[in-house]
């Protein structure tokens, strides 16, 4: 049967502060080396609809021992925004850099599955590769050494980031690199 641990040693889940959405219920292991993550979409407010959004996750699994087995279960995927999951892969990175596709993902019953041994101590997993904030402020200082478009701040998110906008010249030449 399994238990649910509580020692130092246990397996953590920490959602990155760019862009990191899960809910934990539970971690539990029946053994030091085979754990299963009992997971949740963090709904996020939004504009539309009802408005709450329930679809994208991204979250980092630390202090786990290379070549232990995880289980991971998202118990609401079928209460997403969007829950047509079918033939859907779960995104894993081991240096959020290079990012690969979880074949043995499967949609059952409303629950979204996907099962790895573990090739590194510290992995991220994500609905898709996630485009950082540091990324989109690149994009940003790039685009406008361009001389091409002017750059406004409209004001900030709930996580108080700045709203970037970029306006571009109207006759601004197609040879130029895009991005």
């Amino acid at each position: 049967m399994a238990k649910l641990l509580t020692s130092s040693t246990v397996p953590v889940i920490r959602s990155p502060a760019d862009g990191g959405a899960i809910i934990v219920n539970s971690i539990t292991s029946s053994s030091p080396n085979k754990h299963v993550f009992t997971l949740a979409l963090k709904p996020e407010t939004c504009l539309e609809g009802d408005g709450t959004f329930k679809q994208w996750f991204y979250f980092e699994v630390q202090n786990v021992t290379v070549g232990s087995e995880l289980e991971f279960m998202i118990v609401d995927a079928g209460d997403s925004t969007f829950n047509d999951w079918t033939n859907y892969k779960t995104c894993m990175s081991t240096d959020r850099v290079t990012w690969s596709r979880i074949k043995e993902t499967k949609f059952e019953d409303g629950v979204l599955t996907w099962k790895v041994t573990t090739p590194s101590n510290l992995l991220s997993f994500s609905y898709f590769p996630p485009y950082s904030l540091e990324k989109q402020i690149d994009l940003v200082h790039t685009t406008t050494q361009t001389n091409h478009c002017t750059h406004k701040v409209l004001g900030k998110s709930e996580d108080g980031n700045d709203l970037h906008a970029l306006v571009f010249d109207k006759h601004l030449d197609n040879s130029l690199p895009h991005y």
